[in-house]
């Protein structure tokens, strides 16, 4: 079991939407800028440009995202490849040469949360 504080309940963090296993939550502030950021952080600011992330929550489906997508995860979490053997491979290699897409793509399941 886990317990997540200080992050989507927070005046910082604003739920923008929420469908199914997916919150799209949106900062209101950038807080952790760096000395070297902080020029293009206050134009955004300044621009209404914020920053926001996808919070999945597996407990209600099993997610597949694209490879690199996912910043950090919590909870019980288990990937898998999504192939179930080797004509699938076949199928899903064929399948991402004609749409540029990667073959393989991660599949999460369990109780916890993927934030992207």
């Amino acid at each position: 079991m886990f317990k997540i504080s200080n992050f989507t309940n927070n005046d910082d963090i604003k739920m923008i939407n929420e469908l199914g296993p997916f919150q799209i939550v949106e900062y209101q502030r950038e807080l952790s800028v760096s000395p070297d950021d902080a020029i293009m952080s206050y134009y955004c600011q300044e621009m209404n440009i914020k920053k926001r992330q996808l919070i999945c929550d597996l407990s209600k489906a099993n997610i597949t995202i694209q490879a690199g997508a996912m910043q950090w995860m919590v909870g019980n979490v288990k990937a898998t490849t999504g192939i179930k053997g080797a004509g699938d491979l076949l199928t899903k290699a064929v399948r991402g040469k004609v749409t540029n897409e990667s073959a393989i793509k991660p599949e999460y399941t369990g109780d916890g949360l993927l934030v992207l």
